[in-house]
């Protein structure tokens, strides 16, 4: 089923993101940030991040992910969070959908 609202997914572990928005992001890495034919499609995508999808349908509209890493700073720890893989398709620029 097929609406013409974009929904907004939060995938929180690696193992949950469906294939067919893993491997449209991934498409949309490799044409645009790919260095040479050595590309690894899983590149990117590993854990430990929090995906991010905006789609209609089966359609990946925007994705961004949430990455993060400890760090130590005079002995003391923290996790440090980034945000990653920030892209949306051509297409469906200018909407306001990466900003959601």
């Amino acid at each position: 089923m097929t609406t013409d609202t974009p929904q907004l997914f939060i995938y929180r572990d690696d193992n949950q993101i469906p294939s067919h928005f893993y491997y449209q992001a991934q498409a949309f890495v490799r044409i645009f940030w790919a260095d040479g034919d050595d590309h690894d499609i899983d590149y990117g995508l590993k854990s430990p991040r929090i995906h991010v999808v905006l789609a209609k349908g089966k359609s990946l509209l925007s994705f961004a992910t949430v990455v993060w890493r400890d760090v130590l700073v005079d002995g003391q720890s923290y996790k440090l969070y980034g945000l990653g893989d920030v892209m949306t398709f051509p297409h469906f620029r200018k909407r306001g959908y990466a900003g959601q």
